[in-house]
């Protein structure tokens, strides 16, 4: 896809074609900014989750048409003052928002009628996150502060409902889970502040990942984790700056238990992620950025472009070593020319002490 959708925390969002370089604005409607923006699995639509100010009443999801920017379909109800996350389901039929303060609610929408299915208050603080499952559109998880919440949209006396399991952290400390992803077996992987990565199975942390040296997956904060089914990794990206690729089959054929047991995993490819400069030009700091979203495409290009690097460190390389050895040898034909020299010299005055004692 060549579009991208920024959320600003002003009172504007951006739609930008990352080929063309062209911009347009986008006024918030609801007169505080906007909470989060969300694209369409088709591409043709943009989700924008804005805030409101406490006189303009309660904030609106706006849906519109991509290239045209025309509002199609307007969603209100979901939430008090601002949303903080959005996601479509993988059919795209459905869209899931979650609110923030006061309320913290989520809400699964079928949007193309602007109709409001079902609602119920997801955590009693932050939740960052909210995700459909790619296996079974009746599933969705949350993430925050302090928790992980595994929902399941089921068939009840009353009708449907939401009900919602908390994950339970066990021998683990407690952490804000900011990035998970969900496994082709339904499992769950997710990040945790410390730089672990969990697995969770029924509410439960089957085990923890590490790498080889026992060290966790990241320094600091996951902040990004999803599945690359092409390479048959998940990919992880955090506060330190890198992004890291991770084999999945490992993962899924685990047998863990009450989260105390840990799986090693070979890091399979990383790449590096540098700061911006502070200028928005010249060269970016020394520092790592923090990655804070990962999407497949973009998954994609970190990884040709980490090859491409490593192609590049292998022809330096290879190119220091040829310096290398052409120094040595020409330092040896250095030596020998010296050595001959001396040597015809020291024949050069032998023979003048010949003739002089012959004289």
């Amino acid at each position: 896809s060549t579009k991208i959708s920024l959320a600003d925390a002003a009172l504007w969002s951006r739609a930008a074609d990352v080929k063309t370089l062209e911009t347009r604005l986008l006024a918030s409607h609801d007169g505080r900014g906007i909470g989060a923006i969300a694209v369409h699995p088709s591409g043709s639509l943009l989700a924008v989750a804005e805030r409101a100010a406490p006189s303009t009443g309660a904030p609106a999801v706006y849906l519109y048409e991509w290239p045209g920017l025309c509002v199609r379909r307007v969603l209100r109800g979901g939430t008090e003052r601002s949303f903080a996350h959005l996601a479509f389901s993988p059919d795209g039929s459905r869209l899931a928002t979650v609110g923030a303060a006061p309320d913290f609610l989520l809400a699964v929408w079928d949007w193309s009628n602007e109709r409001l299915l079902l609602k119920a208050k997801a955590f009693a603080q932050d939740v960052f996150t909210v995700r459909f499952s790619q296996s079974d559109a009746g599933r969705l998880t949350t993430s925050g502060t302090g928790h992980i919440r595994f929902w399941r949209m089921a068939q009840t006396f009353t009708g449907l409902k939401l009900q919602g399991v908390i994950g339970k952290f066990g021998r683990v400390d407690l952490s804000d889970v900011t990035a998970f992803a969900e496994m082709p077996d339904g499992k769950v992987v997710s990040g945790s502040e410390a730089g672990r990565l969990l697995l969770w199975e029924g509410g439960f942390i089957k085990l923890t990942c590490a790498r080889e040296d026992g060290a966790p997956a990241h320094e600091g904060d996951v902040g990004a984790v999803v599945l690359d089914r092409a390479s048959g990794c998940f990919v992880t990206g955090g506060e330190d700056g890198a992004v890291r690729w991770w084999p999945a089959l490992p993962v899924e054929e685990a047998e863990g238990g009450e989260g105390g047991e840990v799986l090693s995993l070979k890091c399979m490819c990383e790449a590096r992620v540098p700061w911006p400069a502070a200028d928005g030009g010249g060269e970016a700091a020394a520092r790592p950025g923090v990655v804070a979203m990962l999407r497949v495409d973009t998954v994609a290009e970190i990884a040709a472009a980490a090859a491409e690097r490593a192609k590049l460190v292998a022809t330096a390389e290879r190119a220091k070593k040829g310096k290398a050895v052409a120094g040595s040898t020409s330092s040896a034909e250095a030596d020998a020319e010296a050595a001959t020299a001396n040597g015809a010299e020291a024949e050069s005055k032998d023979e003048d002490a010949k003739e002089a004692e012959a004289e």
